[in-house]
């Protein structure tokens, strides 16, 4: 039983200074951070005590690491200065989706800024939560991440055993600058006064209280406070900071929902396709108004095809009468020859006999 080290990351993390460009380009990976598969609804999630219930069967996949959402908070804005070059929006709250997961990673944190601008962006999925509208289309919570770059650090917290002492817990955590805007009057209606602070979730804290604050002493740890609550304490970093390219990653791209495919009547099973030759003359694709003779070939339309084997047909057909006429040539002069040989033998016999 331990704490976390001393030179490893541990609580969250908050930015201070801007984040150039050029320090973005260099935590910058251009891929997707992993993959959702959060289930279909026909209702909107309901909100009650600023937990959004909307954890059934919903997870996202890592490394082919399967972690489950089992909770959603709204909170007060816990990692801030994650802003983008040229943003300067400061978030007024933040919604943190809580997964978990049997892994050394046990665990991740979706944490997506709300911001109180007025005008409202990405906001199909709160905005339900709120209004409860009679719909047929009803967003899903992966809507919330669709297109959305995303900031990941890899941090450590501890929790206090009456008996056994501290122990130590890793999860990532990923935050999503571009976060969700809301009009004032939804804020005001998903707030509804004075926001919780963040607490980890009894699942991720195996239900025992999380370190709060802490000293060190001789270069040893020691909690000082610790939350049945789940509170955990924040670091600050430096943007112009070497520790900053070193902890924080940046993914470009979004996350990649799972899209969930049925077997249609009349279609083959994989197991049932064989490799066939390709007839170019029959097997065609149309693009933009254009028949192609191949998928992928560089401009070889059906008309250019056909033109092409007609000229290579005369070609062949030139070819062939050539090599006819030649070896009929052959053929009557060599029957010429022959001719003239029996004549001069002929002679030579005659010649002998007399």
């Amino acid at each position: 039983m331990s704490y976390c080290p001393a030179d490893a990351t541990s609580g969250f993390i908050q930015l201070t200074g801007p984040i150039t460009q050029t320090k973005l380009n260099q935590i910058s990976q251009k891929r997707h951070p992993f993959r959702t598969s959060f289930t279909p609804r026909t209702t909107p999630a309901t909100l009650a005590q600023f937990h959004i219930s909307d954890n059934a069967n919903n997870t996202c996949i890592v490394n082919h690491v399967t972690y489950t959402v089992i909770d959603i908070q709204i909170c007060k804005p816990v990692h801030t200065g994650y802003l983008l070059p040229g943003t300067t929006e400061s978030p007024s709250a933040e919604m943190i989706v809580s997964c978990t997961a049997a892994n050394e990673v046990s665990g991740m944190l979706l944490c997506v800024p709300i911001y109180n601008t007025g005008s409202a962006r990405n906001n199909q999925y709160l905005s339900q939560v709120i209004h409860q509208p009679n719909t047929i289309n009803i967003a899903t919570l992966d809507t919330v991440f669709i297109n959305q770059p995303s900031f990941r650090y890899r941090t450590c917290f501890e929790t206090i055993h009456p008996q056994n002492g501290p122990s130590t817990h890793s999860i990532y955590v990923h935050v999503f600058p571009k976060g969700v805007h809301l009009s004032n009057s939804d804020y005001t209606a998903l707030t509804r006064g004075t926001l919780p602070r963040f607490g980890i979730p009894v699942t991720l804290r195996d239900a025992e209280p999380t370190v709060q604050t802490y000293t060190f002493t001789n270069g040893n740890k020691t909690s000082t406070a610790n939350s049945s609550d789940g509170f955990v304490y924040t670091v600050s970093i430096y943007t112009s900071d070497d520790e900053f390219t070193r902890k924080i990653e940046y993914f470009t791209e979004g996350p990649i929902p799972v899209k969930t495919t049925t077997k249609k009547k009349g279609l083959y099973t994989p197991d049932q396709y064989k490799c066939v030759p390709f007839d170019q003359t029959k097997n065609l694709i149309e693009e933009t108004g254009i028949i192609y003779v191949t998928p992928g070939a560089t401009n070889t339309t059906l008309t250019k095809y056909m033109a092409d084997q007609q000229q290579k047909q005369s070609s062949n057909s030139s070819a062939t009468d050539s090599h006819n006429v030649e070896k009929i040539e052959t053929i009557i002069g060599s029957s010429v020859v022959g001719a003239c040989v029996l004549i001069i033998l002929g002679g030579v016999v005659y010649s002998l006999k007399k």
